[in-house]
């Protein structure tokens, strides 16, 4: 359960202000929880916005980015939010360049990776990270034949990579 695993204190409310302003939706898990949803439903100007997230970066366990304009760039920032569970980052101009900053989030359970330009060449190190259960691919440059050639070395990952 994912509530009693991470404990944050409450976000601090400017940070959460800040965020609004720039257009995202922010969503507390359930009532009694620290822990945030953001959601960012425009298209993304600059980085500026992203940065803001790291105000809530303790607190901050759900980010979707779908679509939302961001770039190679931004997931630098993206990828220092450390208790991020479910990233959504799909429908966006990103490449294995931006993506590999991503490995560094080890609490990531659910990846959104459909429509980018991600390669076999990070797949490897995509499959490795520690606790992801969910890796959505279907749509970028990742072959099939990649995929089934790795995944049967990684039994406890859901790997969604073709149309069915």
């Amino acid at each position: 359960n994912m509530e009693e695993e991470i404990t944050a204190p409450p976000a601090d409310t400017t940070a959460i202000n800040n965020l609004v302003k720039y257009g995202f939706t922010i969503r507390r898990l359930t009532a009694t929880s620290n822990l945030l949803e953001a959601k960012f439903s425009r298209r993304l100007s600059d980085t500026t916005a992203v940065y803001a997230l790291l105000g809530i970066k303790d607190q901050l366990v759900w980010l979707q980015l779908s679509g939302a304009g961001i770039t190679d760039d931004a997931l630098k920032v993206v990828g220092q939010l450390a208790n991020l569970r479910k990233l959504n980052v799909s429908r966006n101009t990103i490449s294995d360049q931006g993506v590999k900053h991503l490995l560094n989030l080890s609490n990531l359970e659910y990846l959104n990776l459909y429509e980018t330009n991600v390669t076999d060449s990070l797949l490897d190190s995509l499959i490795a990270m520690p606790r992801l259960k969910e890796l959505y691919l279907w749509q970028t440059k990742v072959t099939d034949e990649y995929v089934e050639k790795l995944k049967p070395g990684k039994p406890g990952l859901r790997i969604i990579y073709k149309t069915p």
